[in-house]
């Protein structure tokens, strides 16, 4: 029997579409309804670059400074771990956001990357930060509005791919990860990072409220996600857990914020907020939501290998 998970029809198909791309405009695009959270770490973070959780090392801020770039660095050597030759082929960043690290690759190693998104105003904020780099040393990358599960580039198209924290928002990873077999060369190397969650720390109702909160879906745990990568006839024989230099450094601040939100100074904060054309309800919420799952997310670091022919 044909599991419609896998092979819905082409309605059903363009209504989930419709839908993905509902969820991650509200969360992510100008004008989202629930965007505000990133306009507000952009006082300390460069959000009109990364869109991923960061990696800070114990001596490391993690709210201010390169958190997130250090995570695209971290990356970048796991990739050189698996090919040391990555850089001399065709990169896909895949979820790109608004396309710093495909930028960074770009730059920094000179390759021939490509970004693709399913946010409009993402790519567009990626484009034109493209346009506007005085890049010296590398080809500039490109990028293009496409769909992980129906991705616009042929069979085999390239040698290497990285994506960042961007996978946890696609329900249909098991879709995704054969379109990641199709278009990586055979042989070729993948390295992911990602959001899982570990069941039975906390409430299933939190979790529901986090990932309503920031626009996810169903929160996969590590066996659910090693299987559907398989599945795709891909490897993935290591999955490391980097939760300690990034997601349990956020829970310090979330306590942090919601005591003065909660406390005598919640209104000025609210006012705060407000003066700077963000919606506090909304804020406070996801902030509330993410403090309260945080002790069952785990971030991973999952380097995936390519079949041979």
């Amino acid at each position: 029997m044909t599991d419609r998970r896998l092979a819905p029809d082409g309605a059903s198909r363009e209504i989930g579409r419709r839908d993905r791309v509902d969820r991650l405009d509200a969360q992510f695009a100008e004008r989202g309804t629930r965007a505000d959270v990133w306009r507000a770490l952009d006082l300390v973070l460069p959000t009109d670059e990364y869109l991923n959780v960061g990696y800070s090392r114990a001596w490391q801020t993690h709210l201010v400074g390169s958190p997130q770039q250090r995570l695209v660095e971290r990356v970048v050597s796991e990739l050189s771990s698996l090919d040391p030759r990555w850089h001399e082929r065709r990169v896909l960043d895949l979820g790109c956001g608004r396309g710093g690290a495909t930028r960074y690759v770009a730059e920094r190693h000179g390759v021939d990357a490509v970004g693709v998104d399913l946010v409009s105003d993402n790519v567009a904020l990626a484009q034109a930060a493209a346009s506007t780099d005085d890049n010296r040393e590398g080809n500039r990358p490109s990028f293009t509005v496409g769909d992980a599960t129906r991705l616009p580039f042929g069979r085999d198209a390239f040698g290497a791919c990285l994506s960042l924290d961007a996978i946890v928002y696609e329900p249909e990873k098991r879709r995704l990860f054969c379109e990641l077999a199709r278009v990586l060369e055979p042989r070729g190397v993948c390295v992911v990072s990602d959001l899982l969650v570990a069941r039975g720390i906390v409430d299933d109702r939190a979790l529901d409220r986090f990932r309503t909160a920031w626009g996810m879906p169903r929160l996969w745990t590590r066996h659910a996600y090693r299987e559907a990568i398989e599945a795709a006839d891909l490897a993935a024989p290591l999955i490391t857990d980097i939760s300690a230099h990034s997601v349990r450094r956020f829970r310090t601040w979330t306590r942090r914020f919601l005591a003065v939100a909660d406390g005598p100074l919640g209104r000025a904060l609210e006012r705060t907020l407000v003066h700077r054309g963000l919606d506090p309800e909304t804020v406070i919420e996801q902030v509330r939501a993410a403090h309260d799952a945080l002790p069952a997310l785990r971030h991973v670091l999952v380097p995936i290998y390519g079949t041979e022919e």
